[in-house]
């Protein structure tokens, strides 16, 4: 069982309650009103069945680490025409809490140019990036935090600290 939780920085971690609202909202914007997969199924099963006031049961999700040695968790839910699209927790590069991404997952598939493959797969890799974009939106209009907007707020704070005083 993993220990660790991503935390803010007060040290709060991560709670079942807020999990559970990012995995909602991620399947409701992959899914609709179509049940997941079996599989899915099982994993948000178990996600579910936590307490919403205690930490994140993340010793459901599959942790790493990223480059900069930051802890990432992925649940991996899918989506109906890809599989291994997945919802990822992270810990915030500058402190803060922790940040929710969707993970595509699909940076390896290519095809050469010209190939009966190319157009499929272009195709499928713009439509997960659509739905990434969707259902970080979704996570953003919510109050989850997420990367993407700690990136709009980071450069937005840069911005201000070398804008000229007026």
């Amino acid at each position: 069982m993993m220990t660790s939780n991503p935390t803010s920085p007060a040290g709060t971690p991560v709670t079942g309650r807020t999990l559970k609202q990012a995995m909602d909202l991620y399947l409701q914007q992959a899914y609709g009103t179509t049940p997941p997969p079996a599989a899915v199924q099982e994993r948000i099963a178990r996600i579910r069945s936590s307490a919403d006031d205690q930490p994140a049961p993340l010793d459901f999700l599959e942790k790493s680490r990223c480059d900069s040695g930051r802890s990432s968790y992925a649940l991996r839910l899918g989506q109906p025409l890809y599989p291994h699209m997945k919802l990822v927790l992270e810990e915030s590069p500058g402190g803060g809490p922790p940040l929710f991404r969707a993970d595509a997952h699909d940076s390896m598939l290519h095809a050469p140019a010209g190939s009966p493959d190319a157009a499929p797969l272009a195709a499928l890799r713009a439509a997960n990036k659509d739905l990434a974009d969707r259902i970080e939106a979704a996570w953003s209009v919510a109050g989850l935090p997420t990367f993407k907007d700690y990136l709009r707020a980071t450069l937005a704070q840069r911005k201000r600290d070398t804008s000229p005083p007026q």
